[in-house]
C-alpha cells in the first residue's frame, strides 16, 4: 500500500511540474496587459517612442516654400517579449509626396528595415500613424477610418488640432503576420475618431496662428 502510494504521489508531482511548464510558457507569449494581444492604443499614445517618433514625423511635414508633406510609420512590439519597448518604424519618403494643398501617406505593406532581428525576437505591427499637417485637414477622413478598421490594428493621427485614434482598440493576436493582421474583432460600422489631446510634440510652433 505504501509502494502504491509513493507512485501516486510521485505521479501528481510530475502532472504538477508540467502544468507549471505549460502555465510558464503562455504567460511568456502573452502581450502587454496579460493577454494575447497587441499594446492598447493608449498605452501606445503615452510611449516615450511614439512620442519621439511623432515628434520626428510631424517637424519632418512642414517644408519650405509653404509645402507640406504627410509623414508617418508603424508601431511595433515582441510577440515573444512583450514587455521589451515598443519599436517605431518611420516611413520612406517615397511612400507621400509634397503638395500645398492636399496629400496622403500609403502605409499599406509596412517597412521593417529599422526594426530589431534579433534570435528568439518578433516583432509584429501593433499599430500606425501619420501627420495631417494641412490646415482644415486635421482629423481622420473616411478612408482612414475605414482602413485602421481593414489593417486590424489601431490608427493614429497627429494635426494642430490634437492627437487622434481611430479603429481597433488594440490588434487581437500577436500571433501570425508580422505586418497587419487583415483582421480584426472590431467591424467598422461607422465609428468615429476619439480626440486623446492636444498636440505635444508641435516644439517648432508650427500650429500657432
Amino acid at each position: 500500500m505504501a509502494r502504491f502510494s509513493s507512485s501516486l504521489v510521485l505521479t501528481l508531482l510530475c502532472v504538477a511540474a508540467l502544468l507549471c511548464m505549460s502555465v510558464a510558457r503562455k504567460e511568456r507569449s502573452l502581450g502587454r496587459g496579460g493577454y494575447n494581444h497587441g499594446p492598447s492604443v493608449s498605452d501606445i499614445l503615452a510611449s516615450k517612442e511614439f512620442q519621439v517618433a511623432a515628434g520626428t514625423a510631424w517637424k519632418e511635414s512642414f517644408l519650405e516654400n509653404d509645402l507640406y508633406q504627410e509623414k508617418g510609420g508603424w508601431v511595433y512590439a515582441d510577440s515573444n517579449n512583450p514587455d521589451n519597448n515598443l519599436v517605431v518604424q518611420l516611413a520612406s519618403p517615397q511612400r507621400s509626396t509634397q503638395a500645398t494643398q492636399s496629400t496622403e501617406i500609403e502605409l499599406d505593406n509596412p517597412e521593417k528595415d529599422g526594426v530589431p532581428t534579433a534570435e528568439g525576437s518578433n516583432y509584429v505591427v501593433v499599430a500606425d500613424f501619420h501627420t495631417h499637417p494641412f490646415p482644415g485637414q486635421e482629423r481622420p477622413d473616411a478612408k482612414d477610418l475605414r482602413k485602421a478598421y481593414e489593417r486590424g490594428v489601431p490608427a493614429i493621427v497627429v494635426s494642430c488640432s490634437g492627437v487622434f485614434y481611430y479603429g481597433p482598440q488594440s490588434r487581437d493576436s500577436l500571433d501570425g503576420s508580422a505586418g497587419y493582421p487583415q483582421t480584426s474583432s472590431e467591424q467598422y460600422n461607422g465609428q468615429k475618431e476619439v480626440r486623446f489631446g492636444d498636440n505635444t510634440v508641435d516644439s517648432e510652433g508650427y500650429c500657432k496662428p
